[in-house]
């Protein structure tokens, strides 16, 4: 839901550090990433750290463990 978008975006805004991440993607990929977190009112950390908190929710047996790392 929206309602847990949004807090899911404050609690990623309230984590964050500052230590980069950095690798390739296609100009396609970077193109569309960067558009979708314009649309969504996101920055574009903010976005990453959610799409892969949703991934790991979603594709790991044991998500809560690496939530809590």
């Amino acid at each position: 839901s929206a309602e847990q978008s949004s807090l899911a975006v404050t609690q990623v805004a309230e984590s964050i550090n500052d230590t980069p991440l950095n690798f390739k993607v296609s100009a396609e990929f970077r193109k569309r990433f960067k558009a979708f977190a314009v649309d969504n009112d996101l920055k574009q950390y903010e976005l990453l750290i959610v799409a892969f908190e949703e991934y790991v929710k979603n594709h790991s047996k044991n998500w809560a463990a690496w939530i809590k790392r």
